[in-house]
């Protein structure tokens, strides 16, 4: 007497069938998949708010940078023209004035804005820039708008051209150049100077202090939605894993063992049958068995009668 084995499933006490346990099992890892998909495109927006943070960061500083390095531009053109009179020294001034006002346009390599006509404090708020932020650098402004009154004056100076009552430029003298000196190398220059610095200091430190936070939360954002990806992808091979074995265990081999049936009953031998965990007859092959015995049976008795 041959024994098979089959195997029989229940769950919470009810028998379930191979069909509902493969459809469940579908959905699953459907849904696996589905959050695969969903944890893989999140870490696509992550990392693009890391590279849109990134983006934020470096042309916010460099347009802080612009702004710091147009005053420092000022002031040395103002005093190499107040040393030198040289004409080409306050072209320079005036067109470092120009450009930051948005009269003439930006250079052609500059990173932001080439070749347009742009003010300067409109492409920092432009770019990110908070309103705390911006309150410091319209006082930097302002304050470097008040020591252009005066490097407007040395300037003048060295040309022998002086302001009257009004404050008008229409008094013609003798150049003095010791006034220009004076006005622009002197201790309230380099007090108006540092009052200018002050607050774009601060802005400096404040946008990247800013700028430095936001890209290190996108990045913790990155970081999260890559240990999810992690898991979503080992879910789905656990469940590829998962679907192979129970396709191999519960289909596969019963229908190999289903052909071994069929063809030892077409044989005429004679099996057992037990269930693999509980020791109980699989239903659906028993009924098989039984279905077969009945027509080899009704085979067998016909051919005997015929015979008599």
């Amino acid at each position: 007497m041959k024994h098979v084995v089959l195997n029989n499933f229940n769950l919470r006490g009810r028998k379930m069938t191979i069909k509902k346990i493969s459809r469940l099992i579908n959905a699953l890892t459907i849904c696996v998949i589905a959050v695969a998909a969903w944890s893989l495109f999140n870490l696509s927006q992550r990392g693009a708010d890391v590279a849109n943070a990134n983006r934020i960061r470096f042309y916010s500083i460099y347009l802080v940078n612009e702004l710091r390095g147009s005053s420092e531009e000022l002031t040395r053109q103002v005093r190499n023209y107040a040393v030198t009179g040289d004409p080409a020294a306050e072209a320079a001034y005036n067109m470092v004035l120009a450009v930051r006002g948005g009269l003439e346009p930006r250079p052609a390599a500059a990173l932001v804005a080439p070749g347009q006509r742009r003010v300067l404090l409109d492409l920092l708020r432009e770019h990110g820039v908070t309103d705390d932020e911006f309150v410091l650098v319209e006082r930097a402004n302002m304050l470097s708008d008040n020591l252009v009154g005066l490097e407007v004056t040395a300037m003048n100076a060295v040309k022998g051209i002086f302001a009257d009552a009004h404050g008008q430029y229409t008094i013609r003298g003798n150049p003095d150049r010791e006034l220009a000196l004076s006005l622009v190398f002197g201790p309230m220059y380099d007090n108006e100077v540092r009052a200018i610095m002050a607050p774009m200091i601060e802005f400096e430190e404040r946008v990247n202090l800013r700028t430095n936070r936001m890209v290190e939360e996108a990045e913790q954002g990155q970081l999260a939605a890559q240990v999810i990806a992690y898991i979503a992808l080992a879910l789905v091979l656990a469940s590829a894993i998962f679907n192979l074995l129970f396709n191999t265990i519960v289909i596969i081999r019963p229908l190999q063992t289903v052909t071994a049936v069929i063809k030892g009953l077409s044989l005429n031998r004679d099996f057992q049958y037990t269930a693999e965990e509980t020791g109980r007859e699989s239903n659906e092959t028993k009924t098989l068995v039984g279905n077969h015995r009945r027509v080899l049976g009704s085979g067998k008795a016909t051919h005997t009668a015929a015979r008599t």
